[in-house]
């Protein structure tokens, strides 16, 4: 990969868990963090669990920053998802072997990566969402291509990938973009 250094830079500046989900959490609510159920803003940090809770009783009021969005179910740490999604916006786009060689991953994770990725960027939340993409630097085109998946929710990747095992993958012909556009 071509960005090998800067690659290096971003997951090294978001290794650390909390400074990772200090960038997740400036970038999916940027008037603070609210209850996914209700709506509430007035809720109780679990700093060991690095989860929330609301202060209304309804099911499901625990929650994480990852939950919603294309990273929910997943066990990897956001350190790992935003390398992908940097390789993504910056570099020609890697395949799962690359995520392997590069991230440490397996490449059946890899792979599982690049296709919830791929899903989330052909549902219309994320075509709709007008966010200039052609940024300047690596890390504006980064954050940009962020902003576009944290607003796709996981409800829509699920019927995208029902829709995808209805037709099946003989008819699919997309791809992920060589660089992501606006």
């Amino acid at each position: 990969m071509s960005g090998s250094k800067a690659l290096i830079d971003i997951a090294s500046r978001y290794s650390d868990p909390d400074e990772a989900l200090a960038m997740m959490v400036s970038m999916r609510w940027p008037k603070g963090v609210a209850c996914p159920e209700c709506g509430r803003m007035d809720l109780r940090f679990i700093a060991p669990r690095r989860l929330w809770e609301c202060k209304t009783k309804h099911a499901r009021r625990q929650f994480t920053a990852k939950r919603g969005t294309v990273f929910e179910d997943s066990a990897l740490g956001l350190d790992i998802w935003f390398a992908t999604v940097w390789m993504i916006a910056n570099d020609t786009p890697p395949n799962s072997f690359d995520l392997q060689r590069e991230l440490g991953v397996t490449q059946k994770t890899g792979w599982l990566m690049l296709h919830r990725i791929q899903l989330a960027m052909e549902t219309e939340t994320f075509r709709n969402k007008l966010i200039e993409t052609r940024a300047p630097s690596e890390t504006q085109r980064f954050r940009a291509l962020m902003q576009r998946l944290l607003c796709v929710s996981r409800s829509e990747i699920d019927e995208k990938e029902r829709q995808w095992k209805a037709t099946g993958p003989h008819t699919r012909t997309s791809r992920l973009p060589r660089r992501v556009s606006g």
